[in-house]
């Protein structure tokens, strides 16, 4: 790079009173001379230019050898420059009983609640519980390294181990500050001070603020030199705190195995902490142990964070416990409470073996350069993490899935050395040397991604009259995000609202806090009359009964696959003589269709539909063993009529399964049809012909003569290869199970049609571009599908001119009808318009 970096630095500018001022310019470049801005007179005093802190030379611009961040200071002729304010101690309005406290720094979080006789502290460090805090000892719950300790300590070391827990010390604020109008507050060297007695870190601080209402401190806000701002709010706790002391899982045996000799037949019990292709890590809470099963016998039956009941054989592998030739699997309904440890650097990892622990503050040592063939080929890899003085290796498995590990490369891949990181549920192992390893439950995360903080899935949302925060929570929801990207829901209880008025039409916001952190959201309120969303609104159920009309009389549709609820679907794999059943197919088939977005590297066919409705339909259903039609496969390509192929193999399917199932279990709806059947053929899928019998589609099923199965009969189905799971994506890239073909056909099941262009020489060119599942199967449906389907209800514009602000379609639902009459129906002409984004399934 010939032409070297560039540096720039914040200007704060503050009048003679020491308040803050928006002035321009608020930056500069290193090695540049910047011109002051001038300002007018007060009441006859003239300007005399600016002072720095602790210089009293007036200057009027910053020269090319000024570096680092600038506070200047308004000086005055004739006005003095320390004015005489009153003076206030803050600590008359601390109550230590009674308080919540919470705060971040340094992206370290701390939140300290007291109840008047027990503290409890959860910061990096984990959870700090002091009970008797009025006796002259205290009972202290703490983290010993990877263990909770029960201990009586005195006042003093009781003090020293809240402090090594949170190093808030609010004596700090036991000296006059400058107030005015119950805010208190400090400038300058002396707000450094007190900063770094407060924080107990020195960093430099340019004020510091106390607010006081109603006879309490409400807030802290510290100012630091570089811009952030550290606000330290402290609210009532009128709750009890529950001391929970962790204790191991009940009977677990762990720590007697871990001591046992090698040999030694052992049952242990445990929750899994983390799984490595068939084998994996338990603990109690306390303690861990590697199971070492090594076969795929118990693969289906393991679960993370569920507890087991596991019989075996002691033994040690390169100097780590273990216990292997297992004997038995048992999964027990237990609960247990999952203690992950969260440390901040590589010291004393050793505490924590076969634990799992979440690590902040470290980066990769060096550029990540795992093997060309890590993610489809059977081989391990690491990557070296540091924390500034201790080295160790992050090991990844080449057991572990192979949907992972095209994760972990992905992350990996844009990484240079020294890129800082968080880890999160990764598990300290021993192999001839300590070592992290990463298993399938774990998290790698850039932690220069990711900020921790509220927010919400729509900041923009519209809503009608007198709407409540129940409303507005129907158009968004609000989430906390964490440094490595999770995002946890909140609900309505766990967050404050700010003042919403909803009484009159406009723009306005609503603030949201949680913790110490906000989100603003904008909301439009509307008047009815402007725009409104039906209900009461003609779809596609309604319609299917009037069609179909025959020598004047109409029979109507039936339905397909249930829209919502919770249909259930029979999926059977149908082989042929030259064609047997691939190995773990109906387990691969199970994870297509009912599985969760990581077992399929996308999505299954029930979380797919689950996002997509909105939590409408949820797809259950079972996979059948593979049936053998008894026939080649070309046999059925001799019919010469594919509609009747599928005919003869589905009654042949019916006839077999009649004894062995109730079909009756598979309406849902009660119509008398099976809810879907999904018939997956194993013969190689002929990509040169779209109209060959081997290729997707979905079509009804006819017979000359009602033929009842469990009073139930077959109707619509869809026939489509096994091959279509290992199809590339639409940009080029694998996954571990591709279901795009599934979904998209399951939509005609729905009654979806086709958005893509059948015929490029009529109408208009197209389709819908390739930006809709029906249309080039990716991402998500569009709401006029979802809109018929009864998923959203779109806002119908009434003729008026307005504003509305639409929520991003994939996670609101939001759409608007554009048309001159509405008439009830969205089987209408009319403009509909939503806001596509790369988001959620449609990323």
């Amino acid at each position: 790079n010939m032409g070297g970096s560039t540096t720039v630095y914040n200007i704060n500018y503050y009048n003679y009173d020491e308040s803050p001022l928006n002035l321009e310019p608020s930056t500069y470049e290193k090695g540049t001379t910047v011109t002051l801005p001038m300002l007018d007179d007060i009441d006859g005093h003239a300007f005399l230019g600016w002072k720095r802190l602790g210089d009293d030379k007036i200057i009027f611009s910053l020269t090319s050898t000024t570096r680092g961040n600038v506070a200047l200071y308004a000086c005055f002729q004739g006005l003095p420059e320390e004015e005489t304010t009153p003076q206030g101690n803050p600590m008359e309005y601390f109550e230590p009983e009674k308080t919540r406290i919470s705060y971040e720094l340094n992206k370290k979080s701390y939140v300290i609640e007291n109840d008047g006789n027990t503290i409890h502290i959860t910061s990096n460090l984990g959870e700090l519980y002091v009970s008797d805090i009025h006796s002259s000892t205290n009972k202290v719950y703490y983290l010993d390294g990877a263990h909770y300790v029960e201990e009586l300590m005195s006042v003093t070391d009781a003090n020293n181990k809240i402090k090594e827990y949170c190093p808030l010390d609010f004596d700090a604020l036991n000296t006059n500050f400058k107030v005015e109008n119950g805010l208190y507050y400090i400038f300058g060297q002396e707000a450094s001070a007190l900063g770094a007695h407060f924080f107990g870190v020195s960093i430099s601080f340019n004020r510091i603020e106390v607010k006081v209402e109603n006879e309490r401190i409400v807030y802290v806000e510290a100012f630091l030199a570089s811009g952030t701002k550290v606000k330290v709010l402290i609210e009532s706790f009128d709750e009890t705190i529950e001391v929970p002391y962790i204790a191991p899982l009940a009977e677990s045996n762990i720590k007697e195995a871990k001591a046992a000799k090698d040999g030694t037949k052992m049952t242990v019990r445990g929750y899994v902490s983390g799984i490595i292709g068939f084998n994996f890590f338990i603990s109690d809470g306390h303690e861990g142990l590697y199971i070492y099963v090594n076969n795929s016998n118990y693969r289906d039956i393991v679960t993370y964070g569920d507890v087991f009941e596991i019989s075996g054989t002691v033994a040690t592998y390169h100097g780590l416990k273990e216990l292997k030739t297992i004997t038995s699997i048992t999964k027990l309904e237990d609960e247990a409470t999952h203690q992950i440890n969260s440390i901040t650097n590589l010291n004393n990892i050793e505490t924590y073996l076969a634990l799992p622990i979440n690590i902040d503050n470290i980066v990769v040592l060096t550029k990540p350069n795992l093997p060309t063939n890590f993610v489809t080929g059977s081989v391990d890899a690491n990557i070296t993490l540091s924390d500034g003085s201790k080295t160790y290796q992050l090991f990844f498995s080449k057991s572990l899935k192979t949907s992972v590990k095209q994760t972990v490369a992905s992350i990996l891949e844009g990484m240079k050395s020294n890129t800082p990181i968080v880890l999160r549920n990764v598990i300290v192992n021993y192999d001839d040397q300590y070592e992290i390893i990463f298993t399938e439950n774990s998290i790698i995360a850039d932690a220069t991604v990711f900020e921790r903080g509220l927010n919400a899935t729509s900041l923009n949302v519209s809503l009608p009259l007198n709407a409540t925060i129940d409303d507005l929570l129907t158009k968004t929801t609000l989430y906390f995000q964490e440094v490595d990207g999770t995002k946890n829901h909140l609900t309505k209880d766990d967050l404050t609202f700010g003042a919403f008025d909803t009484t009159s039409t406009g723009n306005t916001t609503l603030t949201v806090t949680y913790l110490e952190y906000q989100c603003v959201i904008n909301v439009r309120i509307f008047d009815a009359e402007e725009v409104y969303q039906p209900t009461d609104v003609q779809r596609l159920d309604d319609v299917l009964p009037l069609m179909y009309e025959y020598d004047g009389v109409v029979y109507g549709l039936t339905g397909g696959l249930p829209n919502t609820g919770h249909p259930k679907i029979l999926v059977i794999p149908v082989t042929f003589t030259d064609y047997e059943a691939p190995t773990g197919m109906v387990e691969r088939l199970e994870k297509a269709f009912f599985g969760t977005s990581e077992d399929t590297g996308w999505e299954s066919l029930q979380s797919y539909y689950y996002k997509s409705s909105f939590g409408a339909l949820t797809i259950e259903g079972t996979v059948l063993e593979p049936f053998a039609t008894g026939q080649s496969s070309s046999y059925y390509e001799r019919l010469g009529n594919e509609e009747a192929a599928v005919c003869q193999i589905i009654k042949a399917i019916m006839e077999y399964y009649d004894d062995q199932i109730d079909f009756s279990e598979y309406d849902t709806d009660g119509d008398s049809y099976l809810d879907g059947l999904y018939l997956v053929y194993t013969a190689p899928v002929n990509y040169t012909n779209d109209d060959s019998l081997y290729w997707a589609f979905t079509y009804e099923y006819f017979t000359s003569s009602v033929e009842p199965y469990d009073g139930v009969e077959p109707d619509y189905y869809c026939f489509f290869g096994y091959d279509f799971l290992d199809e590339e994506l639409a940009n080029g890239t694998t996954i571990a199970i591709n279901t795009e073909t599934i979904i998209h056909e399951s939509g005609h099941m729905l009654g979806l049609d086709d958005y893509y262009d059948y015929e490029e020489n009529k109408g208009p060119k197209g389709g819908l571009g390739g930006a809709d599942m029906m249309d080039y199967n990716i991402g998500d449906h569009n709401t006029y599908s979802k809109a018929i389907l009864g998923w959203v209800n779109p806002y119908v514009v009434n003729g008026y001119d307005i504003t509305i602000d639409l929520g991003k379609a994939v996670e609101t639902g939001e759409s608007i009808i554009v048309l001159n009459e509405w008439h009830d129906t969205y089987f209408d002409e009319y403009l509909l318009i939503e806001y596509y984004t790369p988001t959620g399934v449609n990323a």
